[in-house]
């Protein structure tokens, strides 16, 4: 076996940056929007198993960055992901280093094979809830509620795939992603993504495992070009069909 995988340095992060990390993707995917308010120190602490200290410790570095605050005198913390002088929003970073080439492959490679276990293993209940999800995306108002729809669109999917794994990879993946975009103010081009969702619906109601993973890698493809054009140096607000 080599062993250069085995003994690399390994990166150690303080217990704290765990907190942050999480609340961090919780606004990345849109599970936390602007305005909500935060369980309480004691509540974040006893479901994410570490102390109160440690959740406090976090918090701060979240309202340092201007991804939390106390607006208003009020008690407790409220989302507010402030946006920088330079327009860029100040949520903490993803620190994995990816490039937007490799976050697009990772996203290709465990989402497609989520879709592929998911149209396996789908159950009429779960195809129901990717519907509703669906819908959720053709009724959202906002950037963000369209964001926390398609969360969940694509975490149920995960979640249907029944591997804790693929799941985990999955928050992580799209995580990723959307630190990347959210470099650069966007609307959403609605219509082209929901066909999209609605075709991996489709191939999933349909237990066509082959046909959920090609559906589900093309609607990857085409959102990867659309975040190049995001970051592409052009003047004025870009669409992007989010996923």
């Amino acid at each position: 076996m080599d062993q250069d995988i085995l003994l690399a340095p390994l990166d150690v992060s303080p217990a704290y940056q765990a907190v942050v990390d999480r609340l961090s993707a919780s606004v990345a995917l849109g599970v936390l929007l602007p305005g909500d308010r935060l369980p309480s120190e004691r509540a974040l602490a006893d479901r994410l198993g570490v102390s109160r200290v440690t959740v406090r410790e976090g918090l701060r570095v979240l309202q340092g960055a201007g991804v939390i605050s106390t607006r208003g005198g009020s008690s407790g913390w409220v989302v507010t992901n402030d946006v920088g002088s330079d327009g860029r929003p100040l949520i903490a970073s993803d620190r994995s280093g990816a490039n937007l080439e490799q976050v697009f492959e990772f996203r290709h490679t465990v989402e497609g094979a989520a879709a592929r276990l998911a149209a396996q293993r789908r159950t009429s209940a779960d195809v129901q809830h990717l519907k509703e999800h669906v819908e959720a995306l053709r009724v959202s108002q906002n950037v963000g509620d369209f964001r926390r729809a398609d969360s969940a669109f694509h975490l149920a999917i995960a979640a249907i795939a029944g591997n804790p794994l693929i799941l985990r990879a999955v928050v992580e993946a799209r995580t990723a992603a959307f630190t990347v975009v959210d470099a650069r103010p966007y609307e959403v081009r609605k219509a082209p993504s929901i066909s999209d969702h609605q075709r991996i619906v489709d191939a999933i109601a349909l237990g066509d495992a082959i046909a959920a993973e090609k559906t589900m890698t093309e609607h990857l493809e085409r959102a990867r070009d659309e975040i190049v054009a995001v970051l592409a140096d052009r003047p004025g607000q870009a669409e992007v069909g989010w996923s």
